[in-house]
């Protein structure tokens, strides 16, 4: 176990744990000078603990130490350098227990330990945190809410193909074949993996069967809705909100695929939680921080390093420790809503109610007076129902939106959709009641009257803004996508949770909304979940009657705010 001492702080490596069933996990533990005993920040993570995206992802590590915290980073089991076989979360409230637990009582720890971390680390905390280990004081996840099936899943919205094929085949897979010695699966990987399109397509029957012989979660998550279901109701997976007992400060990001996850993991646990949470959304993705995208910078205070964002969560976490005989307290930061407006390109304060009631807008199937201000336009006559012609081998591209894939044109962030306008399998919509200078502020819903050929036929929205620009420079500027498929052939009534917003529309902005049956590689290449490109024949008609957008509107600015 070497020890090695960069200015300020050792750093111990490879430190050993037992878990209660013998497996052993090792752990890089950093430990601030001068002090006999510290606070502790553990982080648990699948992605190698030696990692610098891993160390100082969330929370930077020397600023940590600084502030006086021992800091704890582990290979969760079956990873990096542990001990194991990995199944996904599966093992995470136990271990995550058990670790809290050891690390409280080794003799650096004053007894107070605290989670940190994003996505799959912020996971892990949710489980350790309902598993109540008694040293643990508070959990700052990051990106991720927690519920897996909705945060990383699409589970009551649409099956994330991409990310978890692109999951899969390229941060996953490669370390678990080396472990297992399986060259057959491992060779095969290395094709799939240098074909730059091959995780956007849906892994072939054989593939699945030939990785999922070494890797069972191969099996269970792209083997089709039935085995994801049966993967999701392990109990082991499941968090009880109700249970998490410390403090919480949640960290999403609008262009995250979670944001759906984080936000309603939020509302539910204000509402059952001894301690309000705290929420930070910033104008994010899952795997950039700036708040800069190709076509969209959001300005210097956006990014987390710009607002501070780690240095915040230190005094945060800080907040919630017993106080050290001679140290200043830390005044409490608790219950507090930060967003980010895209469109005003500012922060803002929002009280809790703002993220839950909306106000219903008709965009096309009958004639409304739910107008949103007196210079909204007049909305359309009832008409003839909108036609989406889907074809397989012509999907709908993704063109960014809160989305982590690899390739260049699907990257996250607010993308211009002007080139999916005029094709037969998507419609635009105006929401010609929504005038100019409104604030959108919070959930987002689109209701849908379809019919539909097929059970599992997908429909995806679009909200979009349209600036109107200058000499043909305009654009149409993602916000929010999300889909839902139907659970029966033939007429029905569908509900699209676009999730949440905070934007307000500039003077040269319109609200646009676009339908779609795909949007691939994101959710794959067919219109119905659940088919390969083999089962389908020729081109699918799908009908809208009627579509409905609801939305919580403000006409002025919610206030900006320092964060």
């Amino acid at each position: 176990m070497p020890t090695l001492t960069p200015p300020g702080y050792d750093v111990h490596v490879g430190v050993p744990m037992r878990c209660r069933d013998g497996v052993q996990l090792l752990a890089d533990v950093y430990l601030p000078r001068g002090r006999a005993r510290s606070p502790a920040l553990l982080q648990r993570t699948p992605y190698s603990r030696d990692r610098s995206i891993v160390v100082d992802g969330a929370i930077a590590l020397r600023a940590a130490v600084e502030a006086g915290f021992a800091v704890v980073v582990q290979d969760v089991r079956g990873r990096g350098g542990s001990d194991g076989r990995f199944e996904p979360l599966v093992h995470e409230a136990d271990d995550g227990f058990d670790a809290v637990q050891w690390v409280a009582a080794q003799d650096w720890c004053d007894g107070q330990v605290e989670m940190y971390g994003r996505s799959y680390a912020g996971l892990a905390q949710w489980l350790t945190a309902a598993a109540c280990p008694p040293a643990l004081r508070a959990i700052a996840p990051m990106m991720a809410g927690s519920d897996a099936g909705r945060n990383w899943f699409g589970v009551g919205r649409a099956f994330e193909q991409g990310f978890v094929t692109a999951w899969v085949l390229t941060s996953l897979a490669a370390g678990d074949l080396r472990r297992s010695g399986d060259e057959e699966a491992l060779d095969r990987l290395s094709t799939l993996t240098a074909d730059p399109d091959g995780w956007r397509r849906p892994l072939s029957a054989a593939d699945r069967e030939l990785l999922g012989r070494t890797l069972g979660y191969v099996g269970d998550w792209l083997g089709g809705p039935e085995p994801l279901e049966r993967w999701l109701s392990d109990e082991r997976l499941h968090v009880d909100l109700a249970s998490v007992e410390v403090p919480v400060m949640m960290t999403g990001g609008w262009y995250d695929f979670g944001i759906g996850g984080v936000l309603s993991t939020y509302v539910e646990l204000r509402s059952v939680a001894a301690h309000p949470p705290t929420l930070v959304v910033g104008p994010w993705s899952h795997g950039s921080f700036t708040g800069s995208y190709a076509e969209h910078d959001f300005g210097p205070g956006a990014g987390v390093d710009g607002v501070g964002h780690s240095a915040r969560q230190l005094r945060w976490l800080a907040s919630h420790l017993r106080p050290v005989p001679g140290d200043a307290a830390t005044p409490p930061d608790r219950g507090r809503i930060d967003l980010f407006d895209t469109g005003a390109r500012s922060w803002a304060e929002i009280e809790p109610h703002s993220l839950s009631a909306t106000a219903d807008l008709v965009l096309h199937g009958a004639a409304t007076s739910d107008r949103l201000g007196p210079d909204a336009d007049a909305t359309t006559e009832s008409a003839a129902p909108l036609i989406l012609v889907a074809d397989v081998s012509d999907p709908a591209p993704t063109v960014g939106g809160p989305v982590y894939l690899p390739g260049r044109l699907e990257r996250s962030g607010p993308r211009d959709q002007r080139a999916l306008l005029g094709r037969p399998d998507v419609v635009e919509l105006p929401c010609v009641g929504v005038p100019r200078g409104t604030q959108l502020a919070g959930a987002v819903v689109v209701r849908l009257a379809v019919s539909a050929p097929h059970t599992g036929t997908r429909f995806v929205a679009k909200l979009c803004v349209r600036h109107e620009g200058t000499a043909g420079k305009g654009s149409t500027m993602l916000l929010r996508e999300a889909a839902v498929t139907v659970e029966v052939a033939g007429d029905s009534e569908v509900e699209i949770a676009m999730g949440y917003v905070l934007h307000r529309l500039g003077d040269d902005e319109r609200l646009v909304l676009l339908l779609s049956n795909t949007s691939a590689p994101r959710y794959g290449p067919s219109p119905v979940e659940g088919h390969s490109t083999t089962e389908q024949d020729g081109p699918i008609r799908c009908a809208v009657r009627h579509v409905t957008l609801g939305l919580v509107t403000q006409a002025a600015d919610v206030g900006p705010t320092e964060v």
